[in-house]
């Protein structure tokens, strides 16, 4: 999603991966159940989703090429497992410590 999103506004070199930022679960949802962990495994299926979008390997390849990508806590099983749904006082946390996160990035 942010790739298509700040395409091109400004340019999108680095992209910082927060498990605390995925959609909300809800059961036997697949929205935000991975399949990939790692920047380097998570940005090839991105690639490869964003070419079947768009009918493009090109385009995708030229939006994905020399992007820097720091996996974080989607280095291991960010997901729930499809079974499980997250309640309200559950997202609130996760939505809580994704600003906390934010508020103390350290910017490069």
């Amino acid at each position: 999603t942010a790739l298509v999103g700040f395409h091109g506004f400004p340019p999108l070199r680095s992209l910082a991966l927060h498990a605390s930022c995925r959609e909300v679960k809800n059961v036997g949802g697949f929205d935000s159940v991975g399949l990939e962990t790692g920047s380097y495994s998570i940005l090839q299926r991105c690639e490869k989703k964003l070419a079947e979008a768009v009918e493009s390997q090109e385009a995708a390849s030229t939006i994905c090429s020399g992007l820097a990508c720091d996996a974080r806590d989607a280095a291991g099983e960010w997901w729930l497992p499809s079974e499980r749904r997250e309640g309200k006082r559950a997202v609130d946390r996760r939505a809580a410590e994704f600003l906390r996160e934010v508020q103390y990035e350290t910017l490069e």
